[in-house]
Formats: C-alpha cells, sequence, structure tokens
C-alpha cells in the first residue's frame, strides 16, 4: 500500500509539473507542486531502499552477485536519500515552502486533500479508510495552530516528521 502510495504521490507530482511547464496551472497547482516536490523525493528515496532490498532477496545468494545487475541497483538506491537531499534537507525544503507562500502552499495542501477524500468518501468501500485520513488531517491541522505559537526552531525539530505526514496523509 505504501509503495502504491507513493507511486500515486510521484504521478501526482508529474502531473502538476507538466501543467506548470505548460503553463496551465493555477495558483494552487504551482503551490501543490512545490510543496510536493521534496516531500515525493524523500518519501520515494526511503522507500526506494527497502523495495530493492525485497527484490534482491528474492533471487537468494544470486541477488548479490555483480553480473545481475541487481547489486548496483542497490547501490544506486542507497545513494537516492543523499543525491535528492537527505530527509532533513528536504524537509527544511518542505517548511520553506510554506513560509515562503506564507501558508498558501499549506491551505493548498488541504484544500487538495479534502476535495480528495470528499470524492473517496463517495464510494462505500473507501468510507472507513477516508474517515482514517481525515482524522489524521485533522491532528495534522491541530498540530499546525500549536506550531504557529511555538515559532520557528520548534517546526524545524519537527519537520522530518511533519514531512512525513504530509507524505502519508496525501498518499
Amino acid at each position: 500500500v505504501q509503495t502504491h502510495g507513493a507511486f500515486l504521490l510521484m504521478m501526482e507530482t508529474g502531473r502538476l509539473l507538466g501543467l506548470e511547464e505548460t503553463k496551465k496551472a493555477t495558483e494552487q497547482d504551482e503551490h501543490m507542486l512545490r510543496l510536493l516536490t521534496p516531500i515525493v523525493k524523500l518519501y520515494t528515496a526511503k522507500q526506494a531502499v527497502a523495495v530493492v532490498s525485497e527484490g534482491l532477496e528474492c533471487f537468494g545468494g544470486q541477488g548479490f552477485m555483480e553480473d545481475t545487475g541487481l547489486a548496483v541497483t542497490l547501490r544506486d538506491t542507497q545513494v537516492l536519500t543523499i543525491w535528492e537531499g537527505t530527509t532533513n534537507v528536504l524537509s527544511l525544503d518542505v517548511l520553506r515552502s510554506i513560509l515562503k507562500s506564507q501558508g498558501k502552499a499549506l491551505d493548498a495542501f488541504f484544500a487538495t486533500a479534502q476535495a480528495k477524500l470528499e470524492a473517496a468518501a463517495r464510494l462505500s468501500e473507501l468510507q472507513p479508510s477516508v474517515q482514517v485520513v481525515q482524522n489524521n488531517l485533522q491532528q495534522l491541522k491541530r498540530f499546525v495552530s500549536r506550531m504557529d505559537s511555538e515559532g520557528e526552531a520548534e517546526m524545524q525539530l519537527a519537520g522530518r516528521d511533519f514531512a512525513y505526514t504530509l507524505a502519508r496523509i496525501y498518499a
């Protein structure tokens, strides 16, 4: 489920990038792209290591043989979290996108997530999952309200968990 969610998160970010490149993006789309870009990098890079490790394990000892190409894939995957930016650096980038937009990026996130939840709630089989995500979204809003009064240093301290929470809710 997490891997599929990460794939959908990546595809949504790609869709938003396409809208921006063709000058068809709304202001909300632009804010979402700015917010989701570091989120998709940190979320998928971390997951990639676990996914490739599991895949390599399927091949047993052959998975580590250089001529299969799997060992180099594992090494390349482990470097993603450094090449794309460490999770802490990307988390700070998430916070910067919110601060630079004066909160509009986060408003866009909440509005987009809510719209997706409302669409999903129309399917009765998804309602239990929608309720779980809705509860998490409300907890996130309460956290953001508390952090507004705490200051930037406290938000940076919680930045990594905050960025992962955004990723998990949206994915």
